[in-house]
Parts: C-alpha cells; sequence; structure tokens
C-alpha cells in the first residue's frame, strides 16, 4: 500500500540508449523501476530535501482526502485527482528489474541524486 519502485531520470536513459542498440531489444517492452521499494511518505520527504521544500506532514484519514479529491480533482488547481489517488492506494512496483541484464548500475532514490530538482 502506498508503495513505489522509483527510477532515476539517468537510468530510464541509459536504459533507453542500450536498449535501442540491442537487437535482442527489438519488439520487447521493459516496465522500469528502481531497485528499492519505497512508501509514498519517503519519496515525498526526500523530494521536499533535494528541492528544498519544506513539507508538512499532518496526518489526514484517506476517506476525507478522497471526499475532498471528489469534490475538488475537476480543477486544475486541485493537486490530486481520485484517478491518482487510486494509482497510489494500488502502489506501483516492479517486479522485474533490468539492471542486471543491460549492465546499468542503479542511482538510488536519495537526495543527493535528486539535486536536479532544485531548478
Amino acid at each position: 500500500l502506498f508503495s513505489m519502485t522509483p527510477i532515476h531520470v539517468d537510468n530510464v536513459a541509459e536504459f533507453f540508449v542500450t536498449a535501442i542498440n540491442q537487437k535482442e531489444s527489438i519488439g520487447k517492452v521493459y516496465v522500469l523501476g528502481g531497485p528499492e521499494t519505497i512508501t509514498w511518505k519517503k519519496i515525498i520527504h526526500q523530494i521536499a530535501l533535494a528541492s528544498g521544500k519544506p513539507t508538512w506532514k499532518v496526518p489526514i484519514p484517506l476517506i476525507l482526502i478522497k471526499a475532498v479529491a471528489t469534490l475538488f480533482d475537476c480543477y486544475e488547481w486541485f493537486p490530486v485527482t481520485r484517478e491518482q489517488l487510486i494509482m497510489l492506494m494500488e502502489g506501483n512496483t516492479v517486479d522485474k528489474h533490468y539492471f542486471t541484464d543491460f549492465g546499468i548500475e542503479a542511482i538510488p532514490f536519495e537526495t543527493d541524486n535528486l539535486i536536479y530538482l532544485k531548478n
């Protein structure tokens, strides 16, 4: 619940370049994700640290968030839609990691590796 396997943008680029240069990759689909399963709370915390933005953590019951999203998700200024909440609740993880197969070193989801978020 609320878990993801985030992958660094540089790793995605490496996979793409490597795949287009391999005959074995023709016609294949790779579902990419990082090697570590991380909670949504930790992801938000790491992004906030990397971007230099403060975060406020206010525990709110999920039912309340869903109700508010139902009322306001039709407005562009509202930060989340009902569909996004459903996807978040289901989690977004991958089972297979292609780092070894492609000879790519995973970039960990850590504050130091997210410096590009400060811009």
